[in-house]
């Protein structure tokens, strides 16, 4: 009796444990529909997407997806407009996707999809813009001003924290490490515009890509407003962002804008961020510009960053500028780093002023650089220059780095050297093995 009871028990348990299971695994109707129009986004199946998403907004007007829903049938219809539908059938689903995305930020005031929604919405715009719909860039420029006018930028950082980091990392100094024993500089990356999504302003990160997007459309009205951005706004990842947008247009201000940001910017990552940019500007208005930046500049830091802005030039001034600072200098840093930056130029004048440099100096430490510079530039002229080093070089140490630097090499004429290094050393040792045999016999 007592273990029929158990059974008996056991097998409540069991049926209660399945129901609550199965309770589980049933769905509200509107999370199905929804599911169904998500698997559709993911397999790209525009059509199936947008009409799931339909039937829940239409049938499901209180479900908690209905944020959700709005976005992405936003999405879906801007998506199926761009996969080659007739240009009235493709501007009609983009006008959808705005009236959609513009639904969703009239009804859901808290919702995590509005930033979302609104970039989403200068991306439309913008291409409806460029095809010929004036109208729509109401959208970019209601982004831009927003409730309190185009002051919205210049103010709305007001409570962005101080310091945030400008453009992370920036032009790095380059690794310094060692190779056959000689300290040489690898080059440095170019500076990522990551942000730090703790101290971001979402708000105004909208606004500056709107004003980003309206540059391309009337950057009469744009420029002003990034221009003070990057001059008076509290932070300086914000400065650098709107320095990077003025910088990617060919405008007479761009280059005294990034000069002066670049000499007088408070913030030290900011000023590095105007000295890249300034590099990717060709012409000798940009390299008179760094050369007073190098000239002026007491931060060594912020001197080797010029250095690499100027080596990027490759402005027949801007390398005269490198030769002059690699061989007259008098940090040893800068130098090598002047060197270095030569040596990557691969360009005829630079490697002629190096290859003058390793004859003329005395310094043990300034020739090792000058051979990584020869290695890396890999040109037939710095290959020979290394064969002609290794064959007359004085200075074991020297000698033994040119030959190495050329067994690195896969040049035919680096190889016929090194075989014959090979072949004269055999020849010598069997010389040598005969000599003692003979002086044995003689004994």
């Amino acid at each position: 009796m007592k273990y029929k009871k158990l059974r008996i028990l056991f097998f409540l348990i069991c049926l209660l444990l399945i129901s609550n299971w199965v309770f589980a695994q049933k769905r509200e109707p509107d999370e199905e529909i929804f599911l169904k129009a998500k698997t559709a986004l993911y397999q790209k199946e525009w059509p199936e997407a947008i009409r799931n998403l339909e039937r829940l907004i239409s049938e499901f007007p209180r479900s908690p997806y209905l944020d959700n829903a709005l976005y992405w049938l936003g999405y879906s219809l801007y998506r199926l407009s761009e996969t080659g539908a007739e240009k009235e059938r493709e501007v009609a689903l983009k006008k959808e996707a705005l009236n959609r995305l513009e639904q969703l930020l009239r009804q859901f005031n808290s919702s995590s999809w509005r930033n979302e929604a609104r970039l989403l919405e200068i991306e439309i715009a913008q291409k409806l813009v460029q095809s010929g719909y004036p109208e729509f860039k109401k959208y970019i420029e209601a982004t831009i001003t927003g409730v309190g006018g185009v002051r919205g930028v210049e103010e709305g950082v007001k409570g962005v924290k101080e310091g945030v980091v400008g453009v992370e990392g920036g032009v790095e100094h380059g690794v310094e490490g060692t190779v056959a024993g000689l300290s040489v500089i690898i080059p440095p990356p170019s500076p990522p515009l990551s942000l730090n999504e703790k101290e971001t302003d979402p708000e105004l990160e909208i606004k500056l890509i709107a004003l980003n997007a309206l540059m391309s459309l009337e950057k009469n009205r744009a420029w002003p407003v990034l221009e003070r951005v990057a001059r008076e706004n509290p932070s300086p990842r914000l400065r650098s962002q709107a320095l990077f947008i003025l910088s990617q247009y060919d405008d007479p201000r761009v280059i005294p804008l990034l000069l002066e940001r670049a000499s007088s910017d408070p913030d030290h990552q900011v000023r590095e961020s105007a000295i890249f940019w300034l590099g990717q500007h060709k012409g000798e208005e940009t390299v008179e510009a760094l050369s007073k930046i190098f000239d002026q500049a007491k931060d060594l830091a912020l001197k080797e960053k010029v250095l690499f802005a100027l080596a990027l030039n490759k402005n027949p001034k801007a390398l005269n500028k490198l030769i002059s600072i690699a061989r007259e200098n008098p940090d040893l840093k800068i130098k090598q780093r002047a060197i270095f930056w030569l040596g990557q130029s691969r360009e005829r004048m630079a490697e002629e002023a190096l290859f003058e440099m390793y004859d003329e100096t005395k310094e043990e430490n300034i020739k090792e650089n000058l051979l990584f510079a020869f290695s890396q530039s890999a040109t037939k002229p710095a290959i020979r220059k290394l064969i002609d080093i290794a064959r007359r070089e004085q200075n074991l140490k020297l000698k033994k780095t040119a030959i190495f630097y050329l067994a690195l090499t896969n040049d035919e004429e680096a190889l016929a050297f090194l075989k014959e290094i090979i072949e004269k050393g055999i020849g010598q040792n069997e010389s040598q093995a005969d000599g003692i045999q003979a002086g044995g016999r003689s004994s």
